[in-house]
C-alpha cells in the first residue's frame, strides 16, 4: 500500500457524509443563527446527523448486509438511504421544534430530498454518495458567506480524488455526485427560502 492509497484512504474516512453535514450545520448555527439553544441544536445534529446513521451503518455492516466500508455494492446502498431518508426527516421535526434557524431546516430538508433524489439512480448506477456528500455541504454555506464557500471547493476536489484513488468510483460517478449534490442542494434552499416567508 502506497502513500498515496493510503492518503486516499484517511480522506475518504475523514470526509464521510456525516462528517460534512455536521460541520457545515454547525457553521449555520454559529453564524447564522441567534438561537439560545444553540447547544442542543448542536446535540441534535450531532446525533441525528452522525452518531444515529453512522450506527445504522455498522450495525449492517456487522450483519453482512453491506461487504465493505466503501459500499463498494451498489444494491447494498438502498436500505442505507431509505434508512437515512427517515433519520434526516425526524432530525428536521426536532430542529423545527426547537426554533432552528430557516437556513438550518432548509439544509436538513435537502439531505432527506437528496438521499430520495439517489434510490432511483443507484438502481442502475453507483453515484458518490462521498461527491454528494461534500457538494451539499458547500453549496449550504453560499448562503451563509457568499463567493467565500468557493474556497472549501478544494476539500472536494481532495474527497473526490480519494474515491477515485480507491477505484471506489469512476470519473463521471465523483463528477456527477459533486455537480447533483451541489445543485439540488442550492436551488432546494433558495426555493424553500423563498417560500418561506
Amino acid at each position: 500500500m502506497n502513500n498515496s492509497f493510503k492518503a486516499a484512504r484517511i480522506i475518504s474516512n475523514i470526509f464521510i457524509p456525516p462528517t460534512n453535514h455536521i460541520v457545515a450545520s454547525a457553521f449555520i448555527i454559529f453564524y447564522g443563527d441567534d438561537n439560545p439553544n444553540w447547544f442542543v441544536l448542536l446535540c441534535v445534529v450531532i446525533l441525528f446527523g452522525a452518531v444515529i446513521p453512522l450506527t445504522m451503518f455498522f450495525y449492517l455492516r456487522r450483519r453482512g448486509k453491506i461487504v465493505d466500508s466503501d459500499a463498494t455494492v451498489k444494491e447494498e446502498r438502498t436500505v442505507p438511504y431509505f434508512i437515512s431518508i427517515f433519520i434526516y426527516a425526524v432530525g428536521t421535526f426536532f430542529l423545527y421544534k426547537l426554533g432552528a434557524s430557516k437556513l438550518l431546516i432548509a439544509f436538513w430538508i435537502c439531505y432527506s430530498v437528496t438521499s430520495a433524489a439517489i434510490l432511483p439512480i443507484n438502481c442502475f448506477w453507483k453515484i458518490s454518495a462521498h461527491s454528494m456528500g461534500i457538494a451539499g455541504p458547500i453549496a449550504s454555506l453560499y448562503f451563509l458567506f457568499g463567493k467565500l464557500s468557493f474556497l472549501a471547493l478544494p476539500l472536494a476536489f481532495l474527497v473526490m480524488w480519494s474515491r477515485l484513488r480507491l477505484k471506489v468510483h469512476d470519473f463521471m460517478q465523483v463528477a456527477t455526485g459533486f455537480l447533483l449534490g451541489y445543485f439540488l442542494t442550492f436551488y432546494q434552499i433558495k426555493l424553500i427560502l423563498n417560500l418561506w416567508k
